[in-house]
């Protein structure tokens, strides 16, 4: 258990409001989920790397008629997850393993949202194409990303990152992310798609067939 992990936990009752209060420092991950809903309507999501669930509430909010699949690696995902049950899975799984030999169908949305700056980058072109190959033939892979700058809110994020996760962190400006994708899905369109609030380092791009 990572020395992050440990500080969430030890905030006992309050893990969740201070974990969401933590993280909307640097993202509106609810505003995030509508401008989601507001492009795409799909009726079943696979979101990788959902970590504890934060922001798998926010998409079974501004879904509430799709069917969500949240799969990490962490050995409990979800586990701040507040919303409908019924609605949403969590499962731990290696996004790179064979999933769909474990029943998994291809989906119509796959969202990775701040997980890739988390993956080396000898292991990131598996990771995506691994992704990638969760949507359908019409599906479309979402990437949320932090672009680094020269600002106080990237050096804290980078403190957060690297110090208390323990990752060797390698951000990625919407321009880099764009041109390491493009040799990997010649033939899909990748599109730069917006910024997300109250940071300017949001961005996300979109991945379609």
């Amino acid at each position: 258990m990572g020395i992050g992990t440990l500080i969430r936990r030890a905030f006992g009752p309050l893990e969740a409001p201070v974990s969401k209060a933590y993280r909307g420092l640097y993202i509106d991950l609810d505003a995030f989920a509508r401008e989601l809903s507001s492009r795409y309507k799909p009726r079943t999501i696979i979101e990788v790397g959902c970590g504890d669930g934060l922001f798998t509430s926010c998409l079974a909010r501004s879904f509430p008629e799709t069917s969500i699949l949240g799969i990490d690696i962490a050995q409990s995902p979800g586990r701040l997850f507040e919303g409908n049950r019924s609605q949403v899975e969590f499962r731990s799984e290696d996004v790179t393993a064979p999933l769909r030999r474990r029943g998994f169908d291809p989906v119509d949305l796959v969202v990775i949202i701040d997980v890739i700056h988390h993956v080396s980058k000898a292991e990131r072109k598996a990771f995506l194409a691994s992704a990638r190959a969760l949507a359908a033939g019409s599906g479309v892979l979402v990437i949320k990303e932090w672009a680094p700058t020269r600002t106080l809110a990237h050096y804290l994020c980078w403190f957060s990152d690297r110090v208390i996760t323990g990752d060797r962190v390698s951000y990625a400006t919407t321009s880099d992310l764009m041109r390491q994708l493009a040799p990997m899905f010649p033939d899909d369109q990748i599109r730069f798609e917006g910024l997300v609030g109250p940071r300017s380092n949001n961005y996300f791009v979109s991945v379609r067939r």
